[in-house]
């Protein structure tokens, strides 16, 4: 049989083959998520924490997170799981209705864990209140339009991409822009590496991954700039992304490093903001799915500084990054 005959049954082949896998990883998200949420419900403390039981270095962070992955759930146990979650912040919030990253400084506001409280507002329906709390987070901007960290914990170095990259995307979601919020923008754009991604460092989690979660939500825009922005942090993916879909830094320090899954749920997290293409995403999606545990968590391996304050591991934030990732890849199918 001529080549010219076999090619269009060949690409009919390929392309039922891709329907059909699609199709599988769509059916199987849905338990993979309640699953994941019914382990995260059991990491909940009386006091309505959901954090890792071992070291409540990032309590309040994870509590945020966490609520995140279960906010849209209409379950009964994921719904109560959420309120309590969100009394548990609520008493936790500074003068200025923000947060730190745990209960001992409290009285601090870490700007990151702020945002991402901001944007749980929202995904619980309360809006207003986090619209009240916008002015008190962009009185941390600086002049050149970065954020600094705000953590106190956090002292070499203030000026992460991470930090500015979360109060952008919260911004954004609120409707706010101007001349400020583009300033800030720019800086944002400058402070990626000749490789296309921000860097890692051992405060965030030791892996590029971090930072590119909310930089994708930073330039979810149209404009030129943020189409571009875009653009080149999914060229930047798939230079970095394993041949069986994962992503994987392998940046360890003396055996601590977080692991595969939280890193492919964190680049799938921002390749699916950055309208990645199938082949990009499809691969990372399946693989996310196969890294999860019989009992629904997924490992999150260690926080990658070996001392006693920082041992931790991090599988409650591995497994609401991933809840969170595998809702952003269901929703646009």
């Amino acid at each position: 049989m001529p080549v010219v005959a076999i090619r269009p049954a060949l690409i009919r082949a390929v392309a039922v083959l891709a329907f059909m896998l699609a199709a599988g990883a769509a059916q199987a998200v849905v338990p993979a998520i309640e699953r994941a949420r019914d382990w995260l419900v059991t990491r909940q403390r009386a006091d309505g924490a959901i954090a890792d039981a071992g070291n409540p270095l990032f309590e309040t962070w994870e509590t945020v997170i966490a609520a995140r992955a279960l906010a849209s759930s209409r379950a009964a146990r994921d719904m109560a799981a959420t309120a309590a979650a969100l009394d548990y912040l609520e008493r936790q919030q500074n003068a200025d209705g923000l947060l730190c990253h745990n209960r001992r400084c409290r009285e601090a506001t870490c700007v990151e864990t702020s945002a991402e409280y901001l944007q749980l507002l929202i995904d619980a329906g309360d809006r207003s209140r986090a619209r009240e709390r916008w002015p008190a987070l962009l009185a941390h901007r600086q002049p050149d339009g970065r954020f600094l960290v705000g953590n106190p914990d956090v002292r070499e170095r203030r000026d992460f991409a991470s930090v500015t990259a979360f109060v952008l995307a919260v911004g954004l979601r609120l409707g706010q822009h101007g001349p400020a919020l583009q300033r800030s923008q720019d800086w944002l754009r400058r402070a990626r590496t000749p490789r296309g991604d921000f860097g890692s460092a051992w405060e965030y989690y030791g892996t590029p991954a971090y930072a590119l979660w909310p930089a994708a939500r930073a330039w979810s825009g149209q404009s030129a700039a943020a189409r571009q922005s875009r653009r080149d942090l999914l060229d930047w993916a798939r230079t970095t992304q394993h041949d069986d879909g994962r992503w994987s830094f392998q940046q360890a320090v003396d055996g601590h490093q977080v692991s595969d899954a939280l890193e492919t749920a964190l680049m799938l997290l921002a390749v699916r903001e950055s309208a990645a293409p199938a082949r990009l995403a499809s691969p990372a999606h399946r693989a996310l799915l196969k890294l999860q545990q019989p009992d629904g968590h997924w490992e999150g391996g260690w926080f990658p500084v070996p001392s006693a304050t920082y041992e931790k591991r991090e599988d409650v934030f591995a497994t609401a990054i991933a809840i969170l990732a595998l809702q952003a890849e269901a929703s646009s199918r």
